[in-house]
């Protein structure tokens, strides 16, 4: 199973955030888990203000408010998912109340950043960062079950947008394809984006090279039964990335598939993928 936990962004909630939460948790709880082989991933879900609120912040508070939130919720995720913090009690780490209010230094000490700006996490785990003007997200399990994992939420763009990216983000094949689960031009549009996104975030821990959108394609969708229901619409996309060798050779090389959950609903979309080892 996964693990979701709703966390208030500091003293900034608003009245509806825990309708909104409520129902997003039950539909990515019903989404995301993966086949009963798979081993436990922890989830944590924050909540932020809406895109109104952060249209008070500057630019540069913006980036440093969400980075921080990323941060804090990746520090939830870890000790929701067996993260031993020596700097914290030991009370702390074994609660079940994993909301530990740590400074902003000790969060960065605890999930840093690598020389080319994606996370560093602990030795003996793997994880994942989210951000969009709705949510921040992170994933984090133990890299003895995992290689890496790849989350995203990104909220719904417009019809312009849509039209005007179509092209960079994916094949004609792959609109055909989504055209034919009917949720709409936007919402596919996102879909496509977001599974994107969560595949990178798998693949570059593992291959350490960096992959255009039209580099990776998807193959298939597979929407859950009984999938559309006031907890949004649910189901997996299946993307896959292959190359071939520049002298003729017609062998894959560099090649890896997965299957991407996803939960859409009114205004956003989240997707969740995992290397398992």
């Amino acid at each position: 199973m996964i693990h979701f936990e709703p966390i208030k962004l500091r003293n900034r909630s608003k009245a509806n955030d825990s309708r909104i939460a409520e129902k997003l948790l039950t539909g990515c709880c019903q989404a995301l888990p993966f086949s009963s082989h798979f081993n436990p991933v922890d989830v944590v879900v924050m909540i932020l203000p809406t895109s109104e609120d952060w249209s008070l912040y500057e630019p540069a508070t913006r980036r440093k408010e969400m980075f921080r939130c990323g941060r804090q919720a990746a520090y939830n995720a870890l000790l929701s998912a067996g993260f031993q913090d020596r700097l914290i009690p030991d009370a702390i780490s074994r609660s079940n109340d994993l909301h530990a209010d740590v400074s902003d230094a000790h969060l960065i000490s605890v999930i840093g950043r690598n020389p080319d700006r994606s996370p560093s996490w602990p030795t003996g785990f793997v994880g994942s960062i989210s951000h969009s003007d709705h949510w921040v997200l992170s994933a984090a399990a133990r890299s003895i079950h995992y290689q890496s994992i790849g989350i995203d939420s990104e909220v719904i763009v417009s019809d312009k947008l849509a039209k005007e990216l179509r092209e960079d983000i994916g094949k004609p094949s792959e609109w055909k394809l989504l055209d034919e689960i009917g949720i709409g031009n936007c919402a596919a549009f996102t879909l496509l984006f977001s599974a994107k996104e969560s595949f990178y975030k798998c693949w570059y821990p593992v291959k350490k090279t960096f992959l255009d959108f039209l580099d990776v394609a998807a193959c298939d969708v597979k929407p859950d039964c009984d999938s559309v229901s006031e907890n949004g619409n649910t189901g997996a996309i299946v993307l896959q990335r292959t190359t071939r060798r520049s002298d003729g050779d017609m062998r894959e090389v560099d090649s890896m598939q997965l299957s991407i959950r996803y939960c859409i609903t009114a205004n956003d979309v989240f997707t969740l993928a995992a290397i398992p080892k």
